[in-house]
């Protein structure tokens, strides 16, 4: 049973398919179900399949496999790479294990990335993090991976793939290129490996209860070995350095950004300290002018004060009389409205205690209180014409 990955990922059928998750022995299958969502979604030549898988230790197991091809782009070109994506028990605890499967007429070109064996060596795999690191992100970096270190080459003519021998017999030699040493060409476009909707036509498929194994590895030498050790170790470190510089690079952008906005504000807060500084001090200024004022008005009342003429002459009456007709009649308004003020309570009492009755006391109110309201506007405007008048 299979779906495909073209198919949208909370189908009927997918949905159907992943109920045999819970069947199959993951730890965590709910999790396997997104991280398949999300790696189908985006690579549509993907299809997942539950095979039997034999591990290193010759134990069998029904686990769930991504089978199909990922995009590579190379020279201007696009080509699909056959894949082989196992997803193990303890996955995603644990990194998925990956390989290039080659077609019929091509064989696997050990690189940094990839081993004579067609297992695939990436960063992601190596420091995988469970519930940090995704499916779809290794096939991602998968994809990255091949256009920079193509996995495959044309099988040379002549090339025989060696046949693995009983342990008692001696070691299979190297195989034989023959006078022309392999040279990597390109593998087909992308029309070479069509999504098949019934699975057929990209790979064979694998026999009914038969593990899905690598192809066999041919025999190379300890410095052979040792040397492609060295790429892949040369390519994980180059990967990790390239990913802290671009996360170190993103960091000092964002406080570059930042200290941009934060120079922005002070430099607004400095103008508006500038404008209160200038202001306070046209404030200071014209205190300072109110108080020479006040100061020299003083003094001049002092030595008036002080004067013989004055303390001779002195006429008590007219010293609390105003001496100006305008401030007389400010006197005289102020005077007439208290005294009005103080009708109006006597008439309050009057009524409380019964001396007149309503009717009187509500004409005489309505009189007194239209004169109280006339001396306290002609006062007002009064005082107002006193306050722009100079001296």
């Amino acid at each position: 049973q299979h779906f495909r990955g073209d198919r949208a990922p909370h189908s009927t059928a997918a949905m159907a398919h992943y109920d045999m998750v819970p069947r199959l022995p993951y730890l965590n299958p709910q999790e396997v179900v997104q991280h398949l969502d999300q790696a189908l979604g985006r690579y549509k030549f993907l299809r997942c399949k539950v095979d039997l898988y034999t591990s290193e230790t010759g134990q069998q197991t029904n686990l769930l496999h991504l089978e199909g091809t990922v995009p590579m782009f190379y020279q201007g070109s696009n080509y699909n790479i056959p894949v082989c994506v196992w997803l193990l028990a303890s996955f995603p605890n644990e990194a998925p294990v990956c390989f290039v499967v080659p077609t019929e007429t091509m064989i696997v070109k050990n690189g940094p990335v990839v081993d004579s064996s067609g297992r695939i060596y990436l960063a992601s795999l190596v420091n995988w993090m469970p519930r940090m690191s995704r499916l779809v992100q290794i096939l991602d970096d998968m994809s990255n991976a091949f256009s920079q270190y193509p996995p495959l080459l044309s099988k040379p003519a002549g090339y025989q793939l060696p046949v693995a021998r009983p342990p008692v017999q001696p070691p299979v030699p190297a195989p034989q290129w023959g006078a022309q040493p392999p040279q990597w060409t390109p593998p087909l476009p992308q029309s070479a490996f069509p999504a098949s909707s019934a699975g057929q036509g990209m790979y064979p498929q694998a026999q009914p209860g038969r593990p899905q194994m690598p192809p066999p590895r041919p025999t190379v030498s300890a410095a052979a070995e040792d040397a492609e050790k060295l790429e892949r170790l040369k390519a994980n470190f180059y990967s990790d350095v390239k990913g802290n510089l671009n996360n170190l690079k993103k960091e000092k952008e964002r406080a570059a950004e930042e200290n941009l906005r934060t120079t922005a504000t002070l430099q607004s807060r400095s103008v508006e300290i500038q404008n209160l500084l200038r202001q306070m001090e046209a404030d200071l200024n014209e205190l300072n002018g109110a108080i020479t004022w006040y100061t020299e008005r003083n003094l001049a009342m002092a030595r008036t004060l002080d004067s013989p003429v004055v303390t001779r002459n002195l006429d008590v009456d007219a010293s609390i009389s105003p001496n100006t007709p305008l401030y007389a009649q400010i006197a005289n308004l102020m005077t007439e409205e208290k005294a009005l003020d103080d009708v109006l309570y006597e008439l309050s009492n009057a009524l409380t205690t019964k001396r007149i009755d309503l009717a009187t006391y509500l004409r005489h109110v309505r009189t007194i209180s239209r004169s109280q309201f006339l001396a306290r506007a002609l006062c007002k405007k009064c005082l107002s014409v006193a306050y722009q008048t100079p001296g």
